[in-house]
């Protein structure tokens, strides 16, 4: 599985890579327009992301645009709306009107910070990219606790929102 992490905010971007990591390859953008380079260089490539984690406020581009742009991206290189990358805005905005605008743009997912490996891992369950036997957790020795690494799918277009809860020990 193929991973880009776009923040720039280095304590978030480095929670998600942590994360992330343990089943996918992952990837590293600062800004939006990073993140559009990126994305046009994997279909270059033929290795496209599977997931891309897209905060949206960021300088030169905010995520906003960036998703607005990959979407475009995607559907130039021929690709049905459902079969992208699954795009999860990961930001502090938790309002009606910004999260009604990511998903008007097709996000997949959002994820109100601080994050937390929980929310991730359900988020990403929900929306076909974790199967029921992977794990984003670390057991007791320290050791991934992933049963199938690469256990990707892209399949459904669901629809998520996670906010997080008061006490989630998990949070960045």
């Amino acid at each position: 599985m193929r991973c880009l992490v776009v923040d720039d905010d280095e304590t978030c971007r480095k929670f998600v890579i942590r994360v992330m990591e343990r089943i996918s390859d992952c990837d590293i953008a600062l800004t939006g327009k990073e993140a559009i380079e990126m994305v046009t260089k994997s279909f270059g490539t033929g290795e496209l992301y599977d997931v891309i984690f897209l905060d949206i406020m960021m300088p030169v581009m905010d995520g906003k645009q960036a998703l607005s742009a990959i979407r475009t991206l995607e559907r130039r290189a021929g690709l049905q709306d459902g079969w992208g990358a699954k795009i999860v805005m990961t930001t502090a905005m938790g309002d009606y009107d910004t999260v009604r605008h990511s998903f008007h743009n097709q996000c997949d997912g959002y994820l109100v910070k601080p994050l937390s490996i929980s929310r991730m891992e359900a988020l990403l369950r929900n929306l076909k990219v974790l199967g029921p036997n992977v794990s984003l957790r670390r057991n007791e020795d320290g050791e991934s606790s992933v049963a199938t690494p690469r256990d990707a799918g892209m399949i459904s277009r669901t629809k998520n929102m996670a906010t997080p809860r008061p006490g989630d020990p998990e949070t960045t």
